[in-house]
């Protein structure tokens, strides 16, 4: 686990016991939620300790979103990457449902929840990215849009600062991709950004302000892109040389972003 308080320098921090993980969201600058395979831990001292709340065995969990710390989605696939899983709860995770997505093929990678009935989340489905959207609190999933490319084309993170705006990253054959939207999913338009070869998850405070993490041009350097914009414009940093490959990012609030690594 890495953090920064500023947006710009990063320090490593606390360990989470048993996991290696996937995904953090943070609903509040103190409270966050992270998963891995199929367990699910909190902290409640921004990062410092962590413990596990909820494990569910025969699923493979790629990432939370925390409206609240009540309300909470988690998306990802079965074991083998072919079936899509979403689930819910909304009394702090003491109980989960399962929820139906339409044409559930492929792997959910991760999901934004700007309010409590309303997430977005992105994908793949073999070559093609995929977006898709609920307005039920996570209920039923319906397939948005799809993302066809030359290649591979894998979304591998989404931020939705509101209920229209969301920004989703990504990667294909070596290089990165930025696609916005601001009419709740239903139009994505691609965004330029600087040389970064795979962009692995972003996280927006605002409607303004984002940060995305990914890996270097050689392939191994951890990267930070940054916007001030509403993810019109970028601009890059660098992670400690000592943190391990990033997996993922929470921004609670503006300047203050927590980075998940694999040691």
């Amino acid at each position: 686990m890495a953090r920064t308080t500023d947006g710009v320098s990063w320090q490593r921090g606390t360990p989470i016991p048993y996991l290696a993980p996937q995904h953090v969201s943070c609903p509040s600058a103190t409270v966050c939620f992270a998963v891995g395979s199929d367990v699910i831990e909190r902290s409640s001292d921004l990062g410092a300790s962590w413990r596990s709340v909820y494990s569910s065995a025969g699923k493979k969990l790629n990432a939370i979103s925390c409206r609240s710390t009540e309300v909470r989605e988690a998306v990802g696939s079965d074991p083998r990457g072919t079936a899509m899983v979403a689930m819910g709860t909304t009394d702090g995770g003491v109980q989960w449902a399962e929820h139906m997505v339409s044409e559930p093929r492929g792997a959910l990678e991760d999901v934004s929840c700007p309010t409590t009935t309303t997430c977005e989340a992105v994908g793949e489905d073999g070559s093609i990215g995929v977006a898709y959207g609920t307005n039920d609190g996570g209920a039923h999933w319906v397939r948005q849009a799809t993302f066809p490319s030359s290649g591979k084309l894998t979304l591998k993170g989404i931020s939705c600062p509101t209920e229209t705006t969301c920004i989703a990253v990504g990667g294909e054959g070596g290089r990165s991709y930025v696609i916005r939207t601001t009419d709740g999913g239903a139009n994505w338009d691609p965004v330029s950004v600087p040389s970064v070869t795979n962009l692995l998850a972003v996280s927006c405070a605002s409607d303004v302000t984002c940060e995305a993490v990914g890996v270097g041009t050689d392939g191994v350097t951890n990267r930070t892109l940054g916007t001030s914009e509403g993810g019109r414009v970028w601009q890059t940093h660098d992670l400690p040389a000592d943190v391990g490959p990033v997996r993922s990012i929470a921004c609670p609030d503006q300047g203050i972003c927590f980075a998940v690594t694999a040691h």
